[in-house]
């Protein structure tokens, strides 16, 4: 068990790429859903911009307690992100994933954030899921 987060394809890409049109659009994720079987016809992670895998249940446990020393207790990326390891169908709205991108800058400037550490890859991970969502247009989706 652990966290995972998704940022889907913005949807105009995923409609002019598919041959059948989808059922319906999601509109707090933007993931594209289409009727009976029609997705298996894709590869997996076709409809997905990004996705990462952010810890298990332990490690999210650690990076929030290494979080919470840097940035404070009230961070998004405590009370959001790293609020526990199995939060799935939480989302990051657009406005949400800008203060997320400005904590990271803050964690960056005050921690070590080796890549080879896993608040590094941490922030290496969510930067990569922060840049999907804004070339998307869709939130961080946790799964």
């Amino acid at each position: 068990m652990g966290l995972d987060a998704v940022v889907y394809k913005n949807s105009r890409t995923i409609v002019s790429l598919c041959e059948v049109q989808p059922s319906r659009i999601d509109p707090h994720t933007g993931e594209v859903v289409f009727e009976g079987n029609t997705s298996l016809q894709y590869p997996p992670n076709f409809f997905e911009a990004a996705r990462m895998r952010l810890g298990n249940v332990d490690t999210i446990r650690q990076l929030r307690n290494e979080v919470e020393k840097e940035i404070g207790k009230n961070s998004l990326l405590v009370t959001k992100v790293l609020v526990s390891g199995t939060h799935s169908g939480d989302i990051l709205s657009l406005s949400e994933v800008s203060k997320l991108e400005d904590e990271l800058i803050m964690l960056q400037e005050r921690a070590d954030l080796d890549q080879l550490t896993a608040l590094g890859l941490l922030s290496n991970k969510l930067k990569v899921l922060v840049t999907a969502a804004r070339e998307n247009g869709n939130p961080i989706v946790f799964v």
